[in-house]
């Protein structure tokens, strides 16, 4: 079944998966490409895989033969041990393979799980179903995109959530905006600490995702992605200082000294000047943004306390 995902193959003598034997593919998510980890584990209990590759997992595929009784049954425990790993909002789906064998009459008679009863399981569980062939194609990849895009619009519902709550914080200023979020960006799912007071970080999805930004440490090593131009509009009110600081400059220096001497002078006194100009301005203004808006469809709004998910791989 991986193999007919990730690689469009399928080797009816294939051998069975000791262990696990991970597999990658670059697929579509709505409008986003999305490279898909695979880890395919055992089935079997002497060869079962370490719970840690249920770890920051953003789903789970629970397969099942339709021919076997027993593999059925053993479903629940498998499900039973990815509830008890994975993160809260992993995404389940129980799958029955074998559902083709050559012709209705030979499914029926081989057959020793009924549909009913794996859709039952499921919506017991409150879990996806679904009956597929790995002979084919098109029944794997419809299982995983479906299980890949109910994923996907989970998660931009969980973070459809955290607007109330972020707008309704005192200090509105106080919240980190990243621009145009994709589901191929995200490597783990955010998780809220608590409430705490940070600057207005803006920076595009680009510069978090690379990890090329600097991070602002907060109270018990909370941390979060702080953009080198954060603090933008003090950047252009010292660049406006330094603008006025030269043309003061110009005028004080012209009159007073040799012609040679004036472009040094005039930089000179433009950031002098410029500096006063920055140092009023942020004891007047203080070291904030003085601009808020409200956020578009497009954008993800972020309480200053968020874990963000790509701090444990790139720092």
């Amino acid at each position: 079944m991986v193999s007919q995902f990730t690689q469009g193959l399928f080797d009816e003598n294939v051998k069975r998966t000791l262990g696990v034997k991970p597999t990658l593919k670059m697929t579509q998510v709505g409008s986003s490409t999305v490279k898909v980890a695979v880890w395919d584990t055992a089935g079997q209990e002497r060869y079962r895989a370490p719970v840690n590759y249920y770890y920051d997992a953003v789903a789970v595929v629970v397969v099942y033969d339709i021919t076997s009784r027993k593999s059925f049954e053993d479903a629940s425990k498998w499900l039973e041990e990815a509830r008890g790993n994975a993160d809260p909002g992993v995404v389940i789906m129980l799958v029955g393979n074998k559902s083709d064998l050559g012709n209705l009459r030979v499914v029926e008679t081989k057959r020793a799980v009924r549909t009913e009863e794996g859709a039952l399981f499921a919506r017991k569980e409150k879990i996806l179903f679904a009956e597929i062939s790995a002979k084919y194609t098109s029944q794997v990849e419809g299982a995983f995109q479906t299980l890949l895009n109910i994923r996907y619009y989970k998660y931009k519902n969980e973070v459809a959530l955290l607007v109330p709550t972020v707008i309704s914080l005192p200090h509105s200023q106080n919240l980190a905006i990243i621009h145009q979020i994709t589901m191929s960006d995200l490597h783990y799912t955010p998780i809220i600490l608590k409430a705490a007071s940070a600057f207005l970080i803006y920076a595009g999805a680009e510069h978090v995702v690379r990890g090329i930004n600097k991070y602002l440490t907060i109270e018990e090593q909370e941390k979060l992605p702080l953009q080198t131009v954060a603090f933008m509009d003090s950047q252009y009110r010292f660049l406006g200082g330094i603008f006025i600081g030269f043309g003061i400059a110009v005028a004080w220096t012209v009159s007073n000294i040799p012609a040679y001497w004036i472009p040094l002078k005039i930089l000179l006194g433009a950031m002098m000047l410029g500096g006063v100009g920055r140092a009023v301005s942020a004891a007047v203004y203080g070291w904030k943004p003085t601009w808020t808006r409200q956020a578009t469809i497009n954008e993800l709004i972020i309480p200053p306390a968020l874990y963000w998910f790509g701090i444990r791989q790139y720092i």
